[in-house]
């Protein structure tokens, strides 16, 4: 297990480079429910889940959605390029597509509630045919947002974004 986040109702989801959890098959990512502590099978039921290893993993408690970052190239068959948005049952958000990335992987990638916007980092050098060295930040469905990107190279890895809301906005 290489990351984990705790949904609104208490179940947590666990990420990494696993094939099983507790004797269950579950590809790279499983939920566990905080009732008894067993993993829940229904849980992207039926689906082939992550094709490789998941390094991170975030939920965003405003828009319910949980955001996958890591060395995969497909999520329940679909091709996703590292990055993938899906809903607390396991299924993918179709409204968030990650383009391809090239030099690379992405290591980390979090949803902030701030104007709804999508921070990944890695050791990328493209994304989408166009220049993004390790950092960019996407809108909420995975176009770059060109006022926000005119940052140089990026060298390093995030591991956590903290958000802090102001009560004055």
């Amino acid at each position: 297990v290489l990351d984990a986040v705790k949904l609104n109702n208490n179940d947590v989801v666990v990420v990494g480079s696993f094939n099983q959890y507790q004797n269950v098959s579950a590809n790279y990512i499983a939920r566990i429910k905080n009732s008894d502590g067993k993993i829940d099978e229904t849980f992207n039921a039926g689906k082939s889940g992550a094709n490789g290893q998941i390094q991170s993993i975030n939920y965003n408690t405003t828009t319910g959605k949980i955001l996958l970052a890591g060395a995969f190239t497909k999520y329940n068959d679909v091709v996703v390029n590292g990055v993938v948005m899906i809903n607390a049952d396991g299924s993918i958000d179709p409204s968030f597509q990650f383009a391809e990335i090239k030099g690379g992987m992405v290591n980390y990638a979090k949803q902030i509630a701030y104007k709804n916007i999508v921070v990944v980092s890695g050791s990328f050098t493209t994304y989408d045919n166009k220049p993004r060295p390790g950092l960019m930040i996407l809108d909420n469905t995975g176009k770059l947002i060109p006022a926000y990107n005119r940052f140089g190279l990026f060298r390093g890895e995030l591991k956590n974004i903290y958000e802090i809301t102001d009560p004055n906005t």
